[in-house]
């Protein structure tokens, strides 16, 4: 019995370490996008202020605040 269980715990962290997996390819795939956004603005000749890695990250960190708010209003 007490082996069933340790298998069973393993079950939960191999899908609970896949759905981490999903979740940091989704964040890495948001900061090269953004990134890429920023760096053709750049080359647009559309600049603000700082580092294009600065104004990218600056966007994303508004966007997560913005979505984490809004998450917490009934």
């Amino acid at each position: 019995m007490a082996f069933s269980k340790g298998v069973n715990c393993i079950r939960i962290l191999l899908e609970l370490l896949k759905e981490y997996r999903k979740l940091d390819d989704a964040v890495t795939m948001r900061i090269n996008r953004t990134t890429a956004q920023f760096r053709d603005r750049d080359r647009l000749g559309v600049t603000g202020k700082g580092s294009v890695q600065d104004q990218a990250c600056a966007y994303l960190w508004q966007e997560l605040v913005g979505k984490c708010s809004a998450g917490r209003k009934p």
